[in-house]
């Protein structure tokens, strides 16, 4: 864990616990953690198709924005859209199509319940600015949980910057 913590100097650790300390508690660190070369097909998903000397160079910057107005990319809105689906669904009939994600359930349960108590999210976001919208690194099931309880308002969030 802590080569792969090396791998990337500016980004704080609470964006690195929030956003890859879980996948590599799940599936292990990147098969090449040490290398430019990726190979696993997990791992170029969440890194975004970009090498670890792109993410080396990200600089981090924690703030607030509004959650109706996050200019997130379309892929984004449409999975957190489908997520707040699937719950409102199961809500009503008890049916649950399955996400992709073993604990995605569970997962909504545990966030709406927060977000309806409490009027945030537990953890903050993880963005990526790319051009004019931001890649939703972390945080799928927290907005969806957003849309289902209807929260509006300010949430925190982390949005990395390429610096080269």
């Amino acid at each position: 864990m802590e080569s792969c913590r090396q791998l990337f100097p500016f980004m704080p650790d609470e964006v690195f616990n929030i956003w890859l300390r879980p996948h590599i508690e799940a599936y292990g660190p990147p098969v090449h953690c040490d290398s430019e070369q990726q190979t696993d097909c997990r791992w170029l998903k969440e890194f975004r198709y970009r090498p670890y000397s792109f993410w080396s160079t990200v600089r981090w910057k924690k703030s607030i924005a509004e959650v109706s107005k996050l200019p997130l990319e379309q892929r984004a809105c449409a999975l957190t859209k489908k997520l707040g689906e699937n719950f409102i669904e199961y809500e009503t009939s008890k049916r649950w199509d399955r996400t992709g994600v073993t604990d995605s359930l569970q997962r909504m349960n545990q966030l709406v319940d927060y977000v309806r108590s409490n009027g945030s999210f537990p953890a903050p976001i993880v963005c990526l600015a790319s051009n004019s919208e931001w890649l939703l690194l972390d945080g799928h099931h927290r907005l969806a949980a957003a849309h289902v309880a209807k929260m509006e308002g300010p949430v925190v969030i982390w949005l990395g910057q390429d610096n080269v």
